[in-house]
């Protein structure tokens, strides 16, 4: 099985547990690794064992062996490197909170079609064990019809 090779755009706190987990992950690569300035993505590179560094964000999203990116920003540019991803061909796993607000996220959807590329929020519970058997036992009508659902 080819693996997916990714870049990540950022090197926070989250980025600890997210570049990790691409490691982890059966069909992928953690292969570089882009800080706010080259010092940052140097220190990343060399705590978490990752092959490249680039000197920007937007040297990352020009390396063709990139297939997709995290983007683990602060909240007010992911739409900007999001759709900035998206132009360069590369899928995008993007952190919490997808966008600031509805246009934002209008434009990303619109960018990921355009550009043929998946870009997905970095939501875990989604795949959780707990949250896939709730969702079976509610699709089965093992509690009943479902009027309402309210969650926080």
């Amino acid at each position: 099985m080819e693996k997916l090779r990714w870049g990540v755009l950022g090197t926070g706190r989250i980025v600890g547990k997210g570049g990790p987990a691409i490691e982890r992950a059966n069909n992928s690569v953690w292969l570089g690794v882009a800080g706010r300035n080259e010092e940052n993505g140097k220190q990343a590179a060399e705590q978490f064992g990752i092959e490249r560094t680039y000197p920007s964000y937007a040297e990352l999203l020009a390396d063709p062996d990139i297939d997709a990116v995290y983007i683990a920003l602060l909240n007010h540019v992911h739409k900007e490197w999001t759709i900035k991803a998206a132009a360069a061909g590369k899928h995008v796993l993007l952190e919490k909170p997808f966008t600031l607000n509805a246009e934002e996220a209008v434009a990303i959807k619109e960018a990921a079609t355009k550009h043929g590329v998946q870009v997905m929020e970095a939501h875990s519970w989604r795949f959780h064990p707990a949250h896939l058997a709730a969702r079976d036992i509610v699709r089965e009508g093992k509690i009943g019809e479902t009027a309402m659902f309210i969650g926080h």
